[in-house]
């Protein structure tokens, strides 16, 4: 195996949403949302920061926080994980 073959198999996505994300990766981008008190007029630019789970949990506080009125703007995103098995639609 060579230093370019380190990718995950075809199942990764399903395996980082259904194992990393509920056990580690969306405990911590909770509270990485909490404590990162953002006031009123914010920007927050999510790029080149993974799969998109801390922007996910600050749409959920922010809708939360707003009486489920979504308060957060979504302009582009691409996916760039080259991992073939994390290319899900």
């Amino acid at each position: 195996m060579s230093s370019k073959n380190w990718q995950l198999g075809d199942e990764a996505a399903v395996q980082y949403e259904t194992v990393l994300v509920p056990a580690i990766l969306g405990p911590f981008a909770q509270v990485l949302v909490d404590r990162a008190n953002w006031v009123a007029g914010s920007i927050v630019v999510d790029m080149g920061c993974g799969t998109g789970v801390a922007t996910c949990s600050a749409l959920a506080s922010s809708k939360r926080r707003h009486e489920g009125k979504r308060r957060v703007s979504i302009r582009h995103r691409q996916q760039a994980d080259r991992t073939m098995g994390m290319l899900q639609p």
